[in-house]
């Protein structure tokens, strides 16, 4: 038996947001072991700890019926990922984004691809909200939170038990 899971292929100017790949997870392990994965539970060089990252985040497309898609350059380069996913223990689906290296920082690739992903989130999806948890150090997450909308919500639960986050509540029509 087959599992069928309709994964949406999205296009925007630069990026192809695409279905996660196997070979994904290689990627994804090297971004973990760095610096820039310290707001979302890195640096680790723990390879089965980072699979099983990638295969939570991945595995959320047949328990949900959507998650992050892994952001490509048109020439197949991948740079990262995210969108709207929903672990089991959140109290609300969020908005996730992650440039996976230094070289593809500050080039408006996550705006791009976030304010795609925003659209399709809610016009295609149906969610009629969703947030962003992110640390307050974590200016540049702040700062796109910010330009495609996003609004602090202080009355939102909290997710974490060890951490406290700001949270940026979306809703449709505001990228």
């Amino acid at each position: 038996m087959t599992l069928q899971v309709d994964i949406p292929t999205l296009e925007t100017e630069r990026l192809i947001l695409r279905a996660p790949q196997i070979g994904d997870g290689d990627l994804f392990a090297e971004f973990v072991k760095t610096e820039r994965s310290r707001f979302v539970g890195g640096p680790n060089d723990d390879k089965r700890a980072s699979s099983r990252a990638w295969g939570h985040l991945t595995g959320l497309w047949v328990l949900r019926g959507y998650s992050s898609l892994v952001w490509c350059l048109k020439d197949g380069t991948v740079i990262g990922h995210g969108g709207p996913w929903y672990p089991a223990t959140w109290p609300e689906p969020e908005f996730g984004w992650c440039i996976w290296s230094d070289e593809f920082e500050g080039q408006g690739y996550a705006t791009e691809a976030i304010t795609a992903l925003h659209d399709w989130t809610f016009d295609t999806l149906g969610l009629n909200t969703c947030v962003a948890y992110i640390n307050p150090e974590n200016t540049p997450s702040i700062r796109l939170a910010e330009r495609i909308g996003g609004k602090i919500d202080r009355s939102a639960c909290q997710p974490f038990d060890d951490e406290v986050v700001c949270i940026y509540r979306f809703e449709p029509g505001a990228a």
